[in-house]
């Protein structure tokens, strides 16, 4: 049995932590919506592969109907999920982008698919998810990753490329090589076109 002073410091201790998890709660909140001005909801949807996804979709009070915002896809690397790419999602967000923080097939909340040839088009599912928003300017959609998110962001662009839409404006690959020989023949190739382009 706990003397009277242990049972009042332990409801003291009991009491700080239930305290410093409010402020971390609340304060985690404040940062990731930068203060209210971002809303944060997690979206799931059947991609045109017929794979359930699953999502952060981070969306800053500038980007309206009448307004469309630019918009960035993020992914995670291999064996990781979205929240990875929480540092990245929340400042992009907080300067005006909509962003899609995806978990890749096979991945986080998203369905198991066969295969590593199912995960490679996560990316490019997020950014026709995004193309189909109408506070979304489509001619300002960019995608970024790290590692395998990166070699997916790298797909992307093919995909992008092969279906002749030209959705993605801008490319960030974090630890993985940007695409520069498309078909192994040692003539370097653009890939990227006019695309922005930028490595890690």
């Amino acid at each position: 049995m706990l003397s009277n002073d242990k049972t009042k410091r332990a409801k003291i201790f009991v009491c700080i932590a239930i305290v410093l998890m409010l402020i971390s709660m609340i304060g985690a909140s404040l940062i990731q919506t930068s203060g209210g001005r971002v809303k944060v909801d997690e979206v799931n949807w059947v991609d045109t592969d017929g794979i359930r996804k699953t999502a952060l979709l981070l969306v800053p009070e500038n980007a309206t109907l009448e307004t469309p915002a630019p918009a960035i896809v993020t992914s995670h690397g291999f064996l990781n999920n979205k929240e990875m790419q929480d540092l990245n999602y929340v400042e992009l967000a907080r300067r005006g982008y909509v962003v899609l923080a995806i978990d890749m097939a096979s991945h986080g909340d998203s369905q198991i698919a066969p295969g590593v040839g199912n995960m490679m088009p996560s990316v490019w599912q997020g950014v026709l998810f995004l193309a189909d928003i109408g506070y979304v300017d489509t001619t300002r959609i960019g995608v970024t990753g790290h590692s395998f998110g990166g070699f997916s962001s790298n797909f992307a662009v093919t995909m992008d490329n092969a279906a002749g839409t030209n959705l993605i404006s801008a490319v960030l690959v974090n630890s993985m090589d940007p695409t520069y020989d498309s078909d192994s023949d040692g003539v370097f190739d653009n890939v990227y076109g006019s695309r922005d382009v930028g490595v890690v």
